[in-house]
């Protein structure tokens, strides 16, 4: 550093971590289950003790966090109802394929004729 030349001090905004500048809740939408992207799952980020953990959101509802503990743990959850052609837990919609597409539906009642059951 030249001589007599002092380096700037960060300004008071640029400085991260202010927890009082922190959201409370940190949540990552990464799949939609409708065409409008209103109803779907999302990975909470916020630090602590849900971390990592998967929650659903609904439009004009509050997000419902820890609906599995983990990405782990709703890949098990799709991939046997997957492999086994049923709905999860009650649920009477099962796995199809609609435009190239996963798309769970009641069999008894396609929500559109070219919805097709899935042949794992």
């Amino acid at each position: 550093m030249a001589r007599g030349v002092r380096a700037a001090e960060p300004a008071a905004s640029a400085t991260v971590g202010l927890r009082g500048e922190e959201p409370q809740q940190r949540y990552l939408a990464f799949v939609a289950s409708d065409p409008d992207g209103l109803y779907g799952l999302f990975a909470d980020c916020t630090p602590g003790e849900g971390y990592g953990g998967l929650g659903r959101y609904a439009e004009a509802d509050v997000p419902t966090p820890g609906t599995w503990p983990s990405f782990a743990a709703y890949l098990t959850a799709v991939a046997d109802p997957l492999h086994d052609g049923r709905g999860f837990g009650t649920d009477t919609d099962v796995p199809g394929v609609l435009h190239q597409s996963l798309h769970w539906d009641d069999p008894r009642s396609p929500s559109e004729k070219a919805w097709e059951p899935f042949r794992g």
